[in-house]
């Protein structure tokens, strides 16, 4: 019986332990003919890996749907992301003491601007985190960049 407790706690643990959340100051209004460049602002509490990993990744998500600006293709939205928080502990720590270790988290500010007028045309907030002793940061970086991507790029979020 005991077994089998520990089995449900364990199993609800992995589910509770991630999450995400956007709170949407300014809806984006998404249009098939939208390409972004963006601007990051780590505010100096990002390390230059999570940095890496995080541009990495939200290049390889646009490049992807053809909504990346290039040398070729100009923006016609800018995209300015600033990290308001970034919060992420030890692999070995996480591991060996789980939630008691704290949280992951990254917390950042999403300002949309189109580019011939310079105006907001979108702001939001976007927050990610893990408490549980299961996913590695570079995953919880990874998902942030992809859900950032997603809310300006599918057309069922807006």
């Amino acid at each position: 019986m005991n077994l089998i407790k520990i089995g449900i706690f364990i199993c609800v643990m992995f589910f509770v332990g991630c999450g995400s959340k956007m709170h949407v100051q300014q809806k984006f209004h998404q249009e098939n003919n939208q390409i972004f460049s963006y601007e990051i602002k780590t505010n100096n509490i990002v390390p230059i890996k999570a940095k890496s990993i995080f541009e990495n990744r939200l290049n390889e998500e646009l490049k992807k749907l053809n909504k990346l600006a290039n040398e070729n293709v100009q923006p016609s939205h800018i995209i300015d992301i600033s990290f308001l928080d970034y919060n992420m502990r030890n692999a070995g720590v996480r591991f060996a003491v789980g939630i008691f270790a704290g949280t992951d988290r990254i917390d950042t500010q999403i300002i949309v601007k189109d580019k011939a007028s310079g105006k907001i045309v979108s702001k939001f907030i976007v927050q990610s985190k893990n408490n549980s002793a299961w996913g590695t940061s570079a995953g919880l970086i990874e998902g942030h960049a992809d859900k950032i991507v997603k809310y300006l790029t599918d057309k069922n979020n807006n």
